[in-house]
């Protein structure tokens, strides 16, 4: 039996939390697998992300504040101009216009655009950025709207191998095991891609991004996102997806597609925790140090991460105001 731990830390106090998952009894699990193990062997790092988690160690304010950074880097440095800012009130239509920006400037994994050729590690890093940040305001504002109305939203863990890595298109026998019922927990498929899949299109009610720029996940990196869902799609929402998709004239039950996510391992949960429990204590612990492989009790690799979840603010020139907090 394989399975996988995270080792989190609380970004003050230091104190380590150790969280286990077991790898899904699938070939597209098992090839994952492989891959992040290959990773470990080669002593790749990884770079993790927290989205959605509501923190005092990563407010709303933080997250604006970041992005408006990296979009002034952007206008400073390169001749792609941004006018559009973060300012108290989200709103997702802007946030569909700053992934676009991002799209632009970005380019795609194979064929990077023109100002990610020539840019200089800041610019570089303020071009992610706007990616990174822009998801983490639309997760958290999520979040906070799901509080204010009695309900949990789905936050998650991201957690980026870092370049230059290998990226393997996905077995179509593979296709099979894409679901839109994650369960709460599950670790998934990192989208190793720059766009979005369908269904965060249809989420997002994107009008802003390229057919181009809507690609399903078709690349299994060895990297991998945690998804704590707060419930089961709705059947309501699931029926409003696939007339979205049979409106652009798509087959919803076309495998490419890959509606969803593919889970490769299930959390291995405490009978005493809930998962408001485990949303509270991830929250407190938002740095992820380590990734561990085992097969039985057998450790097989580690990979380590290369900065904790702060410091891609300080390499674009951003300080974390959390980081004062005293407990």
């Amino acid at each position: 039996m394989f399975n996988i731990q995270l080792v989190f830390q609380a970004p003050l106090t230091e104190k380590k939390i150790f969280l286990d998952w077991k790898l899904c009894d699938n070939p597209a699990a098992m090839m994952w697998f492989k891959i992040l193990l290959s990773s470990a062997q080669k002593k790749t790092s990884f770079f993790p992300r927290f989205t959605g988690f509501v923190s005092r160690h990563k407010t709303m304010k933080d997250i604006q504040r970041n992005l408006n950074r990296c979009i002034d880097i952007i206008n400073a440095e390169s001749t792609y101009k941004i006018s559009e800012y973060a300012s108290d009130y989200f709103d997702q239509e802007f946030a569909n216009v700053v992934h676009h920006h991002f799209e632009i400037l970005a380019g795609s994994i194979e064929k990077p655009s023109r100002y990610m050729q020539n840019a200089s590690v800041s610019l570089r890093h303020a071009i992610s950025g706007l990616n990174y940040f822009i998801h983490d305001m639309e997760s958290l504002h999520r979040s906070l709207q799901g509080r204010e109305n009695g309900f949990l939203s789905s936050c998650g863990v991201v957690t980026q191998l870092i370049e230059p890595i290998k990226r393997y298109r996905i077995p179509e026998e593979f296709l099979t095991y894409f679901t839109l019922d994650p369960e709460f927990g599950d670790m998934v498929l990192h989208y190793s891609q720059i766009g979005k899949t369908w269904w965060e299109v249809f989420l997002d009610r994107d009008h802003e991004i390229g057919q181009s720029a809507i690609l399903p996940l078709y690349v299994l990196s060895g990297e991998f996102d945690i998804i704590f869902v707060a419930e089961k799609t709705h059947s309501d929402t699931k029926k409003e997806f696939f007339e979205f998709l049979k409106n652009k004239n798509l087959n919803i039950e076309d495998p490419k597609l890959a509606l969803g996510y593919l889970p490769v391992a299930s959390l291995v949960r405490e009978k005493t925790m809930s998962n408001i429990d485990y949303l509270e204590l991830i929250g407190e612990h938002l740095s992820l140090l380590e990734v561990r492989l085992f097969e039985g009790e057998n450790l097989l690799g580690v990979l380590k991460a290369e900065t904790n979840s702060f410091n891609l603010h300080e390499k674009i020139g951003v300080v974390d105001e959390s980081r004062n907090l005293k407990n």
